[in-house]
This record gives C-alpha cells, structure tokens and sequence, in this order.
C-alpha cells in the first residue's frame, strides 16, 4: 500500500487546494471579489429604486387617492343616491304612539271611513290608525297621505286661529260636521302638517281631561306621522 508520499499529486493540484499559509489562492480571491461587485451593484440598483419612489412619492400617493375616490364613486353609482318616496310609496305607521297601543276596533278600519279616505288621497298612498284604549279614555287618530289633505277628513274639523308648534298647526277650535257651531273644545285637539305632496294630522280626544288637550301631544303624533312617510324636518 502506497504512503501519502507515493501518492501522485501533482504539485499544481497542491496550489489549488491553497497555499501553506492557509490563505485563498487567487481563485478564490477572484470569487470573493466577484461576489463583492455583484453586491455593490445590487445596493446601487436598490439605492437607485429608492430615489426613483422617493421623488415620485407625491405622484404615487396622488394615485392612490384616485384610486379610492374612484372606487368610491363607482360604489356610490352602483347603489345609486337615496331615493325619494313617490306618490304611491307605501306608507307604515308604528304599532305605538306616546305608550298608546293601536285601538281595536280601530274606528279608521271601518268600510266607511275607508272609503271616504280612498277618496281624498286621490290616488296616493295613505295610512291611519287609532290609539288608545277602549271606553272613555284618551285616543290619538293619525293620518298621513302622499296628498294635499286640507280641509279633508277630520283637518277639516280644524277651524279659525291655531297654534303654532315648531312645523305643526294646532287649535281647540273646532267643527264636527260642516253643519255644526264651531266652538273651542278643551277636550279635542287637532293638529296638522300639510304640503302639496304630504299631509299628516292628529285628532286628540280625551273625554275626561279637566284641562285643554295639550297642543305637544297632538304635534308629536304629526311628527311621528310625517316621519314615517320620509317627510323631511
């Protein structure tokens, strides 16, 4: 068996496997040193990139906003403005008013009253309920309608001088039926809101108040009306 000596190595293979000082030979001097300018040019590269963003950073933020705001926009047309109630819009009274629940029999829901309703809507959408309780206590009728409702219904028992509260009408004197003596009734209120497109009114009678009808009740009961039908304030 040949010794390390015998072995035939060449003495160049020697050189390549690095010298006796254990220092790289110039291969891999060159490597290092090609790897060291690949790095130096990458970090000029990325140095250069990061001036490009930098100078163009207000361009790039300025792009960015229109992006939202066009997406914005496109959201906004998808869904289109909210729409504004027609004149056959549907209208849904709440089931409550000032702790009233709805009266039954509700004298509005008569085949009548109904009728006569119909007929001075005219077309539009309306609706009516009754609150209170049964026998002789406080009841609150409310009416709204997609119409001009003056001097119909029950807003025609309204007569002469009335109260102003906020938006609403309000008065104690009252008429029936068009044949009878108007007079001031403390225990009846009418109050109404009307325009060509919406009217709301609120008839208020309570047979055992010692005092007038106070005009907030029978405003609150329009409010709540003339909110129900997407009236503006």
């Amino acid at each position: 068996m040949p010794t390390i000596d015998e072995l035939p190595i060449d003495p160049d293979d020697v050189d390549d496997l690095g010298n006796p000082d254990g220092h790289p030979d110039d291969d891999l001097d060159d490597h290092f040193d090609d790897d060291l300018d690949d790095d130096r040019e990458n970090d000029g590269v990325r140095s250069d990139l990061r001036g490009w963003f930098y100078e163009r950073r207000w361009l790039l933020t300025a792009a960015a906003a229109v992006g939202v705001l066009a997406g914005g926009i496109a959201a906004w047309i998808s869904v289109g403005p909210p729409s504004t109630p027609g004149p056959t819009t549907p209208i849904s009274l709440p089931p409550t008013v000032a702790g009233l629940p709805t009266l039954s029999p509700d004298p509005l829901h008569g085949e009548q009253w109904q009728r006569r309703a119909t007929q001075a809507a005219a077309g539009a959408a309306w609706a009516a309920r009754t609150y209170g309780h049964a026998g002789p206590a406080k009841t609150i009728r409310m009416v709204i309608a997609r119409t001009d409702l003056t001097g119909k219904l029950e807003q025609a028992w309204a007569v002469g001088d009335d109260t102003r509260i906020g938006a609403d009408s309000c008065t104690h004197n009252t008429r029936i039926t068009p044949t009878s003596t108007a007079h001031i009734r403390p225990t009846v209120l009418v109050c109404w809101r009307t325009s060509p497109t919406l009217s709301a009114y609120a008839l208020v009678i309570d047979p055992k108040a010692t005092a007038p009808v106070p005009d907030a009740d029978g405003a609150a009961a329009v409010d709540i009306a003339w909110r129900a039908a997407g009236g503006a304030d």
